[in-house]
């Protein structure tokens, strides 16, 4: 049996965020298997967003890496361990 995942701290600032710029967020972080913690879409833009926070955020880089080799064939894996790389991700989105 799977216990209840964690989300990290930063988790609910990012989706905040996100969704204050209008960007479509939907949650995933309770699913497993490698997928990362969030989808994020913007017009014709999609990303998987592996979200690590906290003071040991550097060193919890192994499941980004299993969720890069599982989705990134398809879809951008961005790693989210700062408010700086969430608005960075934001910018990126809302590119032409």
């Amino acid at each position: 049996m799977r216990r209840a995942a964690k989300v990290d701290t930063l988790h609910p600032a990012c989706r905040t965020l996100f969704r204050a710029h209008g960007i479509a967020w939907t949650d995933t972080a309770t699913v497993g298997h490698g997928l990362p913690d969030a989808i994020v879409c913007w017009g014709d833009k999609l990303a998987l967003l592996e979200i690590k926070s906290g003071a040991k955020a550097d060193k919890r880089k192994g499941k980004t890496a299993d969720a890069q080799r599982l989705f990134a064939s398809r879809f951008p894996v961005r790693r989210i361990a700062s408010l700086q790389a969430a608005e960075e991700t934001i910018a990126w989105l809302k590119a032409p």
